[in-house]
C-alpha cells in the first residue's frame, strides 16, 4: 500500500509549478496610469445608495480599468453612426455622455456587470499600453516619410 502511494506522487505536479504560470497569466500588464479625476464629496452619498463603488478610493489598476472602460464606452458610441447628424465634436461630446457615462456606471457596479465591464476596460487598457509602446517606432517611421516626400 505504501508503494502504491509513492509511486502515485510521481504523477502529481507540486503546487509551487501550478502557480507560476497562472499568476503570470492573470498578473495586470498595465503600464500606463490613467490620471486621476477626484469627484466631489457631494457625490459619495449618491454612490453609498445606488451600491456603487467609489472612484477616488480605488487603487491604481481598479481606477485605470475604470477609466478605461469609460473610454472604450466613449469609443464605441463614437464609431458608431447613432450621432452623425451633430458633427464631430457634438458627436463625441454625446459619445462620451452616454457611452462612456453607461461604461463607467457599468464598471463601478459590484456585481458580474461590474466584473465584465472591467474586463472590458482591461482590454482596453491593454490596447493603451500597445499604441504607447508603438508610438516612438511609429513617430520615427512618419517623420522618415516626411522627410522623403520633402526631397
Amino acid at each position: 500500500m505504501a508503494a502504491l502511494f509513492s509511486l502515485s506522487a510521481a504523477f502529481v505536479v507540486p503546487s509551487s509549478l501550478m502557480r507560476i504560470p497562472a499568476a503570470r497569466s492573470l498578473a495586470p500588464t498595465m503600464k500606463t496610469n490613467i490620471p486621476r479625476i477626484e469627484l466631489p464629496s457631494a457625490v459619495d452619498s449618491i454612490l453609498k445608495e445606488q451600491d456603487l463603488n467609489n472612484p477616488n478610493i480605488l487603487d491604481d489598476d481598479a481606477y485605470n480599468t475604470y477609466s478605461a472602460a469609460a473610454i472604450g464606452g466613449t469609443l464605441l458610441v463614437f464609431l458608431l453612426p447613432i450621432f452623425n447628424f451633430a458633427g464631430f465634436f457634438p458627436d463625441f461630446i454625446l459619445s462620451a455622455l452616454i457611452g462612456g457615462g453607461a461604461a463607467a456606471y457599468c464598471s463601478l457596479r459590484k456585481d458580474i456587470i461590474g466584473e465584465y465591464a472591467n474586463k472590458a476596460g482591461g482590454y482596453v487598457m491593454m490596447g493603451i499600453d500597445k499604441g504607447v509602446e508603438a508610438a516612438p517606432g511609429v513617430k520615427a517611421k512618419i517623420e522618415d516619410l516626411i522627410k522623403q516626400l520633402k526631397n
